[in-house]
């Protein structure tokens, strides 16, 4: 019995782990399934850099869903790479009043009070993200916003 808990415990952490890669958690929690695709579409162009393709999609998506929070984190994404860094805020900020992704939210709001030099706001934000979750990338960031 014993041997078989230790084969069997490894492939149910890597099953789990692998289709984590494919299953959003709005997936699971049933999002309408055309929203989820707007989703899908918006991420391959946000992948490759089509950034408007990419903000139509996610627009289409919250029209369908208004509580789809990944798809306003992407959104906020595709604008923040468009140089739209208030609107990013906007969808950043409703992804917390979403309370999902909120240290990628939080992180990624940052960074766009970063671009627009709200050091203060920055700060806050890159502060708040590292309470949610622990991230080298978000402590560097928040360092070089002191020292900024």
């Amino acid at each position: 019995m014993r041997p078989l808990i230790y084969i069997m415990t490894p492939v149910l952490i890597l099953t789990i782990l692998f289709a984590s890669r494919f299953v959003t958690w709005d997936a699971i929690k049933g999002m309408d399934q055309q929203a989820q695709i707007y989703v899908q579409e918006g991420t391959a162009s946000l992948r490759s850099w089509k950034l408007p393709q990419a903000i139509k999609a996610f627009t289409r998506a919250i029209e369908i869903e208004p509580k789809y929070a990944e798809a306003y984190v992407k959104r906020g994404l595709a604008y923040y790479r468009s140089a739209e860094y208030e609107t990013a805020i906007a969808d950043y900020t409703q992804t917390l009043k979403l309370k999902r992704y909120q240290a990628d939210a939080y992180a990624s709001r940052g960074d766009a009070y970063r671009a627009l030099e709200d050091t203060q706001h920055a700060i806050e934000d890159y502060a708040a993200s590292l309470k949610r979750r622990w991230n080298a990338s978000v402590m560097q960031k928040r360092a070089e916003t002191y020292f900024a």
